[in-house]
């Protein structure tokens, strides 16, 4: 019973702390029209990057253990692809270098119109496993991503190409809102149980003293 009751009281706990953070994640949640649409862009993959996460522990291991290192293959916007060839047009329609120092030159300014640009990133956590990320960053596969920037706090969020900034914000408040409505409906189920519970010990303790009660009465009349 002692650990049915211990289970309860974390559960409860656990709902208290999912309805506070889905209030606070509705009230920092953006509506449609605080985004900018800045149109799809193609991320390339670019590096693994480590990233330190707070665990999910609780008690003396989550003091041992406060974090984890998860992996990410870090995304970004490039126009390499059309820097290279314009560079190159225009390495071909130069005439020859006259030495060598123009040589040097010529080289560096070609590097520098190779050097990539760096718009927008956007970071695809893969988990704990290292070999995960960096089999995605072999690939090299690029992705589509519709990039919304927040001009009130000059910043930006990536989403799917198919999304638009409604229906992210939507997303948002419907998760949000989720989370409460299934936080307050454990919360009031348990309320529930304990007030039924409570009228029926009610209950059955006002039957027994009625009991008692006509025990008592017909003793004394017994005895008279």
């Amino acid at each position: 019973m002692d650990k049915i009751k211990m289970l309860l009281v974390i559960t409860v706990l656990i709902a208290l702390s999912t309805l506070f953070y889905s209030v606070q994640g509705m009230q920092q949640v953006h509506s449609a029209g605080e985004y900018k649409d800045l149109g799809v862009y193609t991320f390339y993959p670019q590096r693994v990057a480590p990233l330190q996460k707070e665990t999910n522990f609780s008690g003396r291991l989550k003091r041992t253990n406060p974090t984890t290192t998860v992996y990410a293959v870090d995304y970004w916007t490039e126009q390499n692809k059309t820097k290279k060839l314009q560079a190159l047009a225009e390495e071909e329609s130069l005439p020859e270098p006259k030495n060598w120092r123009e040589k040097i030159e010529r080289g560096k300014q070609l590097r520098d119109k190779l050097r990539p640009v760096q718009e927008y990133e956007y970071l695809l956590e893969t988990g704990g496993i290292e070999s995960e990320a960096q089999e995605i960053l072999a690939e090299g596969k690029p992705i589509q991503r519709r990039v919304l920037a927040i001009p009130a706090e000059d910043a930006y969020i990536t989403v799917e190409a198919n999304r638009t900034a409604e229906d992210y914000a939507d997303k948002q408040t419907g998760f949000n809102k989720n989370l409460a409505m299934a936080s307050l409906t454990y919360l009031a189920a348990v309320g529930a149980y304990y007030l039924v519970k409570r009228f029926s010990n009610n209950q059955n303790n006002s039957r027994k003293g009625n009991k008692k009660y006509s025990r008592f009465v017909a003793g004394v009349f017994l005895s008279a």
